[in-house]
């Protein structure tokens, strides 16, 4: 499970909580590879009001804090 702080330019935040992440393989021994699905989160500013899907695809460092995500998806603002 994995929770998500998003900041962008400006300040915008989304947040998540309890993604569930599938580990599909390792690039090295501390580097995980990871898809996840986030369909609940709630932000701030510009994505107040913001629910959708959004995909995400990365690493997760095991031994350390240096995990990277690309991040897609389609986000709607009511």
């Amino acid at each position: 499970l994995l929770d998500h702080t998003i900041v962008f330019e400006g300040g915008d935040t989304i947040e998540t909580s309890g993604d569930v992440a599938v580990i599909n393989g390792a690039t090295s021994e501390c580097d995980l590879l990871v898809d996840e699905v986030i369909s609940s989160f709630w932000g701030t500013k510009f994505f107040k009001r913001a629910s959708g899907t959004i995909n995400a695809g990365g690493t997760i460092n095991i031994c350390g804090d240096n995990n990277q995500f690309a991040l897609s998806g389609t986000v709607c603002l009511k």
